[in-house]
């Protein structure tokens, strides 16, 4: 293993990124050598560096936790770095990234921001999104947003509670406690939307 090492070290010497990351997991996990976290660290930021977008959501998480030789958490580079690991179309950084926005984590609070991650991951199929931008969509539409593709909501609405699922078809019919809606739904949505989660209305729904 540690000719295997060598030649990713060789490799990441010249500038090719992904050897650069083999090296970093090699040298966090002790594979064919000591353990060693700086150069775990620095090899793992020259990957992320150079566009490897699961480099790129592992240094995103050591900056959140302070984990893995960084010097301390950083919730600003942890955002940073899920935001470019969720352009790369890493669904998980985007779920974080998310909750970050949520939070105000490394940033101020961004509430539309934080939906428009989910749903983003929820496309990618990223199930705990899915669940989040189910029930934010329930409670808020932000401002010009288009409602979500009718395959979204599919999935949005499938094996949900009734709430966020029934919360979700009055949004968009735009009947929620006599409140129209922010945004103007196309009739494919409705559409989809009715078919779901209609039946959880017509049965009693406990909605909000």
């Amino acid at each position: 293993m540690a000719d295997v090492l060598q030649t990713y070290v060789d490799g990441a010497s010249k500038g090719d990124v992904h050897a650069a990351f083999n090296a970093s997991l090699m040298y966090a996990r002790g594979v064919g050598c000591a353990r060693d976290r700086p150069l775990a660290l620095r090899y793992l930021t020259q990957a992320a560096e150079g566009d490897v977008v699961a480099a790129q959501a592992q240094l995103a998480y050591l900056h959140a936790t302070g984990r893995g030789g960084v010097e301390a958490r950083d919730a600003a580079r942890a955002r940073d770095w899920y935001a470019r690991a969720g352009a790369g179309g890493d669904a998980d950084a985007l779920y974080r990234l998310g909750a970050m926005h949520r939070k105000g984590e490394g940033g101020p609070r961004d509430d539309d921001a934080a939906l428009e991650c989910w749903t983003r991951a929820a496309e990618l199929g990223h199930s705990r999104a899915r669940d989040r931008a189910a029930s934010a969509y329930g409670a808020q539409t932000p401002e010009g947003a288009p409602p979500p593709r009718p395959s979204l909501l599919a999935e949005l609405c499938r094996g949900l509670c009734r709430r966020p699922a029934a919360s979700l078809l009055r949004r968009l019919r735009g009947d929620a406690r006599g409140v129209e809606s922010q945004a103007k739904p196309r009739p494919d949505a409705v559409v989809a939307a009715e078919t779901l989660a209609a039946p959880l209305l017509d049965d009693g729904g406990d909605v909000v």
